[in-house]
């Protein structure tokens, strides 16, 4: 569907001069995911209104999306495969959020960064089947994204040490934003093992 509303208006702004049929592709491929990152952030936004968490949709991708964006995770075959993903993790960390008493955020919040970690440190980057890494885009990615999760950890830490007026809940938010990444790796990992055994 999204595929589909992108060669249209490709086209008309092709019969339209607006664009060259040589950079047809080029636009359509940036409308696809101009489209999809907008719906997912829509629903995201009507997702933190859902459970009345609105407070923790910037929290959470602050953290997910350099980690996500260096680290690497799973891709969904279609957009809305992909929207749906991005949504359930999202879905599931607002609930943990709610369920963890706020006496236990952060000590909870330090064992899902310390998961995180190890996770970042052994697997990543995870690349897309699709968009395969070279060596040298493999070995910056691995750095800036190991270097991204100690931040993270490291942010908490000052937050929690300095006794910084911030509230447990934007805070595990925060680490959990960084493990729905970790968790998306796994995912990616997983499914391309299974492919590989078939």
């Amino acid at each position: 569907m999204i595929k589909n509303l992108c060669v249209r208006i490709t086209e008309i702004w092709c019969d339209s001069n607006v664009i060259t049929e040589s950079d047809k592709e080029e636009y359509m491929y940036g409308l696809e995911l101009l489209i999809s990152t907008t719906i997912n952030l829509f629903c995201l936004i009507l997702i933190s209104f859902l459970f009345g968490k609105q407070q923790l949709l910037i929290p959470y991708l602050l953290s997910f999306i350099p980690v996500r964006l260096f680290a690497g995770g799973f891709h969904a075959k279609t957009h809305w495969g992909c929207v749906t993903f991005t949504s359930v993790l999202y879905s599931l960390t607002l609930l943990f959020v709610h369920i963890i008493p706020t006496r236990a955020s952060f000590q909870v919040g330090y064992i899902i960064a310390l998961f995180s970690l190890v996770v970042i440190h052994s697997l990543a980057p995870v690349a897309a089947v699709n968009k395969p890494l070279t060596t040298e885009e493999h070995k910056v990615f691995r750095k800036v994204s190991q270097t991204i999760s100690l931040c993270i950890l490291m942010l908490a830490l000052v937050a929690d040490l300095c006794k910084l007026n911030i509230h447990n809940d934007i805070v595990l938010t925060y680490l959990c934003g960084e493990g729905a990444a970790a968790v998306s790796m796994v995912v990616q990992e997983v499914v391309a093992k299974s492919r590989e055994n078939r």
